[in-house]
This record gives C-alpha cells, sequence and structure tokens, in this order.
C-alpha cells in the first residue's frame, strides 16, 4: 500500500486469478465507506488499484481487499483482513512527524523491521537490494526469470517482520542493482524480467514508463529516485555526452525542475546510490549548485547502497544521510572522500552493525529536522540536528 497524490493506492496479490476491489473507510468513521472498481489481476496474480478520493489527510484510514472468483461470479466476494494508515498531516500545515528508510537486506529479514515498528514511522523508503535475487546461497537460489524474481519479491514481502509493516503503514519502494538482476546494474545492463517482475507486485513501480515519483507531507516534500534503471554505463556512452549520471537526463530534469518549484521548507531526496561516493563529481556538483541558486529551503539526501553510514553537510542548508544495510553481513569502508563528510560510523574502518534511518520533521515547534541511525536493535548510533530556516 502506498500514498500519492492520487490517494490511496495498493497492490493486492491473490494465489491464482481473480477479481479485486479496494474498500477503504475513515477510521473513527466505518460508514463512510468507499469502493473502487473491480479489477483483474495481472500476470503476478497481482490486482493495483487506488481510490482518488480515500487516504486523505488529517485523519487515519483503515482499509481491506475485495476478492471474487470469476469463474464464479454468483458467489460472495472474500474479505481481506483490515489494514490501517496512519494520520498525517496535510501538505503545507505545519506539523511534526517521523518516517524510516533503509536498504540491503539478504532474504531472510533482520530485526531492524521489527525495531523500526517501535519509531512508530509515518511510511517506510525501501530503496533497493531486497533480497538479492541474483545472487544464489546455500539456502536460496533464484529461478533468473519473471517468475523467479516474482517468487523471490513476494516471499521477502509476505515475511512475519514484514507484515506488521505492511498493514499499517504505507511504504514507497524502488529497484537497485540487485533487484534489476545484475551487481552495479545501469540502462545497459538491468534484465527487463526483474523490472517488471517488481513492477508487477510492488505498489508505485511502474515497468517500463517512469518510476520516479513525488509526494508531499505537511511542509516536506518528497522526491524517490531511481539510480540504475536510468544510469549511464560506467565507460559510457554518456547520454548526456559530457558525464556518467546516474539520473539520467530526462529524471534529472523532473527532480531539478520539481525542487526549484516547490515551497515546502524542507525537500528529501530518496538515492539508492550516496551521491557521496557512487555519483559523478560533475553530477553531484551541479546538482548542489542547481540547489543553491534556484531551490529554497532545506534539501535533504537520503542515500544507501553503500554498506556504510556518514552524514555529509554540503552546505548549510544541503546534506546527505547515508544509513545501510539494514541486515547483510557484508559491511564496507567510508574514506572520506571530501569536507562535505562530517560523521562516519567507524572513521575509515568497515561499518559494524546493520542499521536504518530515522527522520524527525518537526515545523511546528523546534522548526528542525533530526537525522537519526539506528542500530537494528532500535539503539541510536548517532544524530544530526538540521535547522530549518524560518519562513
Amino acid at each position: 500500500m502506498s500514498l500519492d497524490g492520487g490517494g490511496l493506492s495498493a497492490a493486492v496479490r491473490t494465489n491464482r486469478p481473480a477479481r479485486v476491489a479496494l474498500q477503504a473507510w475513515p477510521t473513527p468513521d466505518p460508514n463512510a465507506v468507499q469502493r473502487s472498481p473491480w479489477v483483474a489481476t495481472n500476470a503476478a496474480d497481482v490486482a493495483k488499484m487506488s481510490l482518488p478520493l480515500a487516504g486523505t489527510p488529517e485523519q487515519g484510514w483503515s482499509w481491506r481487499a475485495l476478492v471474487r472468483d470469476p469463474s464464479a461470479p454468483l458467489q460472495r466476494y472474500v474479505e481481506d483482513v483490515v489494514r490501517t494508515v496512519p494520520r498525517r498531516p496535510a501538505p503545507g500545515r505545519a506539523s511534526a512527524f517521523r518516517f524510516a528508510f533503509g536498504c540491503c537486506t539478504v532474504r531472510t529479514l533482520g530485526p531492524a523491521f521489527r525495531s523500526l515498528m517501535e519509531d512508530r514511522p509515518q511510511f517506510l523508503a525501501l530503496l533497493g537490494d531486497l533480497g538479492y535475487p541474483d545472487r544464489p546461497n546455500e539456502w536460496f537460489e533464484t529461478e533468473q526469470d519473471y517468475a523467479g524474481y516474482l517468487e523471490h519479491f513476494s516471499s521477502v514481502l509476505s515475511q512475519n517482520l514484514m507484515r506488521p509493516i505492511l498493514s499499517s503503514m504505507p511504504i514507497f519502494a524502488v529497484q537497485d542493482d540487485h533487484d534489476y538482476g545484475a551487481d552495479d546494474a545501469d540502462r545497459t545492463s538491468i534484465r527487463e524480467f526483474a523490472a517488471r517482475a517488481f513492477a508487477d507486485l510492488v505498489p508505485g513501480g511502474v515497468y517500463p514508463g517512469r518510476n520516479y515519483r513525488s509526494w508531499e507531507v505537511g511542509q516536506a516534500a518528497f522526491f524517490l529516485t531511481d539510480n540504475r534503471r536510468w544510469k549511464d554505463p560506467e565507460p559510457g556512452p554518456f547520454q548526456n555526452d559530457r558525464y556518467m549520471s546516474v539520473l539520467g537526463s530526462r529524471q534529472r530534469t523532473w527532480l531539478l525542475e520539481g525542487l526549484a518549484a516547490s515551497d515546502a521548507r524542507v525537500k528529501f531526496v530518496f538515492i539508492p546510490m550516496t551521491m557521496a561516493w557512487y555519483w559523478s563529481r560533475t553530477e553531484s556538483q551541479e546538482v548542489i549548485g542547481f540547489i543553491t541558486d534556484h531551490v529554497s529551503g532545506t534539501v535533504i539526501f537520503l542515500s544507501v547502497d553503500e554498506h556504510s553510514c556518514t552524514f555529509e553537510r554540503y552546505t548549510p542548508r544541503i546534506w546527505e544521510f547515508l544509513a545501510s544495510p539494514m541486515s547483510n553481513p557484508t559491511k564496507h569502508t567510508t574514506p572520506a572522500r571530501s569536507p562535505a563528510v562530517i560523521w562516519t560510523e567507524n572513521g575509515t574502518g568497515p561499518a559494524l552493525y546493520n542499521v536504518y534511518g530515522v527522520v524527525d520533521v518537526d515545523t511546528l515547534t523546534t522548526q528542525t529536522c533530526t537525522l537519526r541511525l539506528m542500530r537494528e536493535d532500535g539503539v541510536q548510533m548517532h544524530h544530526e540536528t538540521v535547522p530549518l530556516k524560518t519562513p
């Protein structure tokens, strides 16, 4: 389930072809029920639906799926379990709320997924490497085809540690390289069946069309980018004929224009590839320069993929917070590449822990944004508080 400008969106998987409808109501008023049209499941046995008027802010919502067997049209539909959507601030309203993000988990989810529930985030952004389906190990081997990736992603999303998350908050998910079927994948090496399996299953997923998107909560704007499907190969050719881009020309234009047009006090950009280590210097400098000249408020990049944790301050109002992995024994080092790095998890040595990121936005009282690095057991490792410019 996800939320966007179109209201409440959900992806419901059944165990065979079916017709599915979405039913939703404000939690305090179960009589105010809205229902979507009936939708047939796709090749993944998933029905993707939306209710444009549901999920409106300033109140919590409850929802469930209604499932009908198309071969028995006179048989009553089956009602799925009730799930909830937390109350969230309306766009533009001064408020205080929290969200979480992370990436990089082996197929068996770890305790980070349990701990983040205790933080009661508004939503969770999952930024890729969901189980490493391209890499066989001694327990699991994913068939390298559409059916194999579909079952892999479905098995991860149906695990006991994931179910409470999917039942109580929106998720915003995007693929990274291993989800696309190849380590260090770029626009020339992603595997179509992997892209299609993710898009058919996950709310908000789209293939082959545009999968990057934006939304607002309170006085914060959010931009979710894909850094693999549109990325140039490292040796070239480069789409812009100048430098390797992780965003690609069209996505980059969308992002910069969206940032410039937004009057939100703080803008968050989710980037599956950390800008401090994986972007070309030219692209990062051009993006930072554009923000400096054309974008109001504070901009914070929330990044993953590099298995380590750092905080970067590029300017007083442009930051990056790198937090990964959520559940992976492989850890990386974080040698300082620039003076922007103000903190690393273990100096220049290998990272030590599985982690996730939590962000507290407060435009109501403290006028700050607090970036909190959380260990998988729920213990805070470090935080940075970013003051927000008074409007």
